[in-house]
Order: structure tokens, then C-alpha cells, then sequence
């Protein structure tokens, strides 16, 4: 598929496949996998005004393939249900903008990229529901998750030199001492940042449905956003990784279906305990230069 608009071009295509297998009446296997790829061109102005502050031409190209296999059981007596799985990811993109930023002294005006971004997800999950009486219900869940990624950086003059740490700072005719543009990006060229992490997950949940239109719910679970590289170091040294963003929340709440099913109201309380939220600073703490950088607050 192609979208067009006057300032931005967008191709993609995706494929899915969905199979499930009947083993007998208490087994049943599962495979869920698909692929993705787009090429987007776009181009940004993004001081949003009449005058030629801060442009970018970007162009991003990606493709992933997610693969997915779950075993479903059941107890023949309904007792007890549930799922056991495993998950993969292996994507790749590149990214490649021509950034002209010209409020900075002095000028920076260079080109970005292509940038390499592979990451690979493997995951392992397990959850179970039992019914000591009909209309009470249990579940716990248990997912373990492995993430790498890398991001290869590339920055480079508009004539595609490298800016050359050694020619920074020359004394032109007048005696004023003036830094060559794209100075501070200097060391920024073939260079890798890195992320690596794993982490467990789980979550409990109770319910009883009082009625056939009316049901009542407690749950506690964990999650997280997956950490990562600083996407755009300034200098070298902030080719960063940062921690994934974690999540415990907590909810109670009910579900209904009043007068004969002809009005639904539910409602729920909650309350949701983040750390480690990932945020872009103002000014890099770890690095040399005082720069913004994206880092977990």
C-alpha cells in the first residue's frame, strides 16, 4: 500500500497468519506469526515558523517478523485453564535525515545516518485459571521477557566527510577563534550504543460474579516499557542505554448488565506505581557536554 500526502510518502506492506490445531477436547496448539515493512519519506519544519530555523528530510526503513506459539488446556472437569507460550521479535530499521539546524553557533547542518537499529524480544509466558466454585475465579500469570537492541550512529558533513576533531578550531584572517560546523559532532561515526536486559512479570486476579448480570473484580499485575539507546547523542559519550519504565498497578472494580441487559455500567478504582519513567532531560547528567538526552527519571 502507498499513502501520499505533500510532504510525506508512505509504503508498507503486512502479512499475518493465524493457525490453530485441535489436539483433543482439552489441548489446543496455537501459531500466530507475521511480518512488517515500510518506507516512509518525510520532511519537517519542525520551528513551525516562516524562517529557516530547524529542518529535517527524513527517511525511515523498517521490517520486523513476530512469531508466536501457545498451548491452550483445560481440565475436563473445567476446574482448571489455561495457556503456555512463547514469543519472538527480530526487527531491523534504518534511519536517514538531512538535519539543518541553523539557530546553533556555529551552524550545524549535517547529514544522519543511515542508522542501523536491530533489537530482537524473546519471551516465555504461563497463565492459569481455576474455579473453586462456579461463579468464583483465580488467575495468576507469569512472563519472563529478554530484550537486546543496538543503534549504530553515523553523522557526517552534507559532502559526506566526517567532522574531523582535529580541525575544530582555526584563526581566520581578523583573529577571531570560530569552531568549523558539525565540531560537536565530532566522534559520532560508526559507533554503537547498546541495550541489553531481561525481566519477570506477573499478575493476580480474583472475580465472583454475584448474578448473571453483575460481577466483581480485584487484580494486581506488573509490566514495563522496554529500555533502549539515547536515539540522538550529541556527543559521543551519550550513546547511552537506559533502563526499561516499570508499572505495578492495582484494580477493583465491577461489571454489570442492568434491566434485562438493556443498560451496561461498570466502574473501577485504580492505582498505577511507575519507576524508572523514561523521559528526555533538558541536560545529559552522565555526559560532558550539557545536552538534552532521553534517560529514565
Amino acid at each position: 500500500a502507498v499513502l501520499r500526502e505533500p510532504d510525506h510518502q508512505l509504503q508498507w506492506l503486512g502479512l499475518r497468519r493465524h493457525v490453530s490445531f485441535d489436539i483433543n477436547d482439552q489441548a489446543q496448539l496455537v501459531y500466530i506469526g507475521s511480518y512488517r515493512k515500510y518506507n516512509s519519506k518525510f520532511g519537517q519544519d519542525q520551528d513551525a515558523t516562516p524562517l529557516p530555523v530547524a529542518q529535517l528530510d527524513n527517511e525511515l526503513n523498517h521490517h520486523a517478523f513476530t512469531s508466536e506459539l501457545r498451548l491452550n488446556l483445560k481440565s475436563a472437569s473445567g476446574f482448571v485453564e489455561g495457556t503456555v507460550g512463547a514469543f519472538y521479535l527480530k526487527q531491523k530499521g534504518t534511519y536517514t535525515a538531512r538535519v539543518d539546524l541553523n539557530y546553533v553557533g556555529p551552524v550545524i547542518d549535517f547529514l544522519h545516518g543511515p542508522d542501523t537499529t536491530p533489537s530482537n524480544t524473546r519471551a516465555a509466558f504461563a497463565t492459569a485459571t481455576v474455579h473453586p466454585l462456579d461463579a468464583l475465579s483465580f488467575t495468576g500469570g507469569l512472563r519472563y521477557t529478554k530484550d537486546e537492541k543496538d543503534y549504530t550512529y553515523f553523522r557526517s558533513n552534507p559532502d559526506s566527510s566526517i567532522p574531523n576533531p582535529a580541525l575544530c578550531f582555526a584563526n581566520p584572517p581578523g583573529g577571531s577563534v570560530v569552531a568549523y560546523p558539525n565540531c560537536i559532532l565530532a566522534g559520532i561515526y560508526n559507533v554503537t550504543g547498546s541495550f541489553k536486559g531481561d525481566r519477570w512479570d506477573w499478575r493476580l486476579v480474583g472475580d465472583y460474579r454475584f448474578t448473571d448480570g453483575f460481577m466483581a473484580y480485584a487484580s494486581v499485575s506488573t509490566g514495563f516499557k522496554g529500555g533502549g539507546v539515547n536515539p540522538r547523542p550529541f556527543v559521543a559519550d551519550q550513546r547511552l542505554p537506559f533502563n526499561p519504565e516499570t508499572l505495578t498497578t492495582y484494580e477493583m472494580g465491577f461489571k454489570s448488565d442492568l434491566f434485562d441487559r438493556h443498560m451496561r455500567l461498570n466502574g473501577a478504582v485504580f492505582l498505577n506505581k511507575y519507576k524508572d519513567i523514561i523521559l528526555g532531560k533538558t541536560v545529559c547528567p552522565e555526559s560532558s557536554l550539557p545536552t538534552p538526552c532521553l534517560r529514565p527519571s
